[in-house]
């Protein structure tokens, strides 16, 4: 297994989705734009997260954990399977204000139906025309069920083969990305 240490005063700023894959220990501060942990993290430091948060590992130690997803009235692209430790706060470090998330993505993209099942067949994903774009579609665990690079105008996708839950998709070009949850019925 890899592993990565962030130090004390250390402060790493991701306009760009973080995913683990390696045990980390934080004692610094990672703003990102969102953050897919399926490895064990712990420390003293903090993670500012600006819109998706999704735990499958462990978070634990004396973090502080603050997600800033805004609340779109829609489905919400957070989820912890993970395991959180008693140590870990939410919030209370001042330096991760919402004021001091910039909004990264400036993407319009459009993922329907959502929620979306076997029997729709498929999903369909919208995004700007003439852009040249990737699409990945993630399991909670962080499994690629899908990709398609340099998609252009939309694209749809089968699904009929997808377990019941949510799934992440994840839009990109060469400096934005948005990541929508869609819930997946059979």
């Amino acid at each position: 297994t890899e592993y990565f240490q962030n130090n004390v005063g250390g402060e790493i700023i991701l306009d760009h989705l973080l995913t683990g894959g390696a045990n980390t220990e934080n004692y610094g501060s990672i703003v990102t734009d969102s953050w897919m942990n399926d490895a064990t993290t712990f420390g003293s430091g903090s993670y500012c997260i600006a819109n998706c948060f999704f735990n499958a590992g462990s978070i634990g130690g004396g973090l502080d954990v603050c997600d800033n997803t805004p609340d779109t009235g829609g489905f919400l692209c957070d989820f912890d399977g993970g395991t959180i430790g008693a140590g870990v706060t939410t919030c209370t470090n001042s330096l991760c204000a919402v004021a001091d998330l910039q909004e990264v993505s400036e993407l319009s993209v459009v993922v329907f139906p959502n929620p979306c099942s076997a029997k729709d067949g498929l999903l369909n994903v919208r995004v700007p025309a003439g852009k040249m774009m990737d699409i990945t579609i993630v399991d909670p665990v962080g499994r690629v069920l899908a990709s398609n690079k340099k998609v252009n105008d939309s694209i749809s996708m089968e699904v009929s083969k997808w377990s019941q839950g949510c799934v992440f998709v994840i839009v990109s070009d060469e400096i934005n990305h948005v990541v929508t949850k869609v819930i997946f019925t059979n």
